[in-house]
């Protein structure tokens, strides 16, 4: 037999050798997946945010809660705009609303407001709020103005205490020379409301918590008329009060004893106090009428005389 080699070695490795060929140069720990075990990441635990995410849980149960107790509330006390007791010549005489809750807290409101241009509903409303609250005023003179009538010097009289801690509600009124009436809720933080028709919606949630949750037809209504005022009526141009007054009167013409319902609302608290500063010859007959018709009624006095 032929030789097929001149000579054979034994083999070093074996034929079923399984060798992984290298698919990078090096390899570095994944930093971005969490290899630990469970008993791993317990033991890592921030006991910090834990205490966090606890008390998180806490207060969102017990928003849960506080939210349940106010909606079985709203269903026990059905809102009411306005509830009259006492009737001047078939008319409501006295508006009474559920009281508002001040938590032992003062609420501090101060009014910037041009002895030109006084917001005359903001009396009406103070007087109202004196039925409700231990409320006090006092007014103050800025050196920007001088000769300020004494009613509207006057105009805070009969307040519960002189003493800020003692009252409910406080308002502060300086009459100084500013563009736009002004109110300053907070004085710490500054926060203003500007406009005489906004003062008064503010100032008439204090007196009824109710009128946002109400009809809202009749809540938009109230919110049309006291733009009508606050805008139109008080416009630079003649146009815009001619068209205003021209609106109002086809109101009245169709019966309506008031803005808003069968009672006076904020609406003709805000209307009131606009045409008061107009000159009664200009006013339409049905306005006329509507407006020495509200002059009887309890508070307007403040405004109209």
């Amino acid at each position: 037999m032929p030789a097929t080699s001149m000579y054979k070695l034994k083999p070093i490795y074996s034929e079923n050798l399984n060798v992984e060929l290298p698919d990078c140069m090096y390899k570095l720990k994944n930093y971005h997946m969490d290899t630990s075990s469970s008993q791993d990441k317990e033991s890592k635990a921030n006991p910090t945010l834990e205490s966090l995410e606890k008390r998180q849980q806490q207060i969102l149960s017990r928003l849960q809660e506080l939210q349940g107790q106010v909606s079985e509330l709203m269903k026990e006390t059905p809102p009411v705009l306005t509830t009259s007791t006492s009737t001047t010549s078939g008319m409501s005489g006295t508006l009474h609303y559920p009281p508002f809750k001040m938590d032992n807290l003062v609420l501090d409101i101060v009014v910037n407001a041009d002895p030109s241009d006084p917001p005359l509903s903001l009396f009406v409303l103070y007087s109202m709020l004196q039925e409700k609250y231990k409320t006090s005023g006092q007014v103050y003179l800025h050196s920007s103005v001088k000769d300020v009538p004494s009613k509207l010097i006057n105009v805070f009289q009969n307040g519960y205490s002189k003493e800020k801690l003692e009252n409910e509600i406080t308002i502060t009124l300086v009459w100084k020379k500013v563009d736009f009436t002004t109110m300053i809720v907070d004085p710490q933080n500054h926060l203003p409301i500007q406009g005489e028709g906004n003062i008064a919606r503010f100032l008439g949630r204090l007196l009824n918590q109710a009128y946002d949750y109400a009809n809202p037809i009749t809540t938009t209504q109230i919110d049309e008329w006291i733009d009508l005022a606050s805008i139109q009526l008080s416009g630079k141009t003649a146009k815009e009060k001619m068209f205003a007054l021209k609106s109002l009167n086809s109101h009245f013409a169709r019966g309506n004893q008031y803005l808003v319902g069968d009672e006076f609302s904020l609406a003709d608290i805000v209307m009131l106090s606009t045409l008061s500063k107009l000159s009664n010859s200009s006013l339409p007959q049905n306005v006329q009428k509507w407006f020495d018709s509200c002059k009887e009624l309890p508070h307007f006095c403040q405004c109209c005389h």
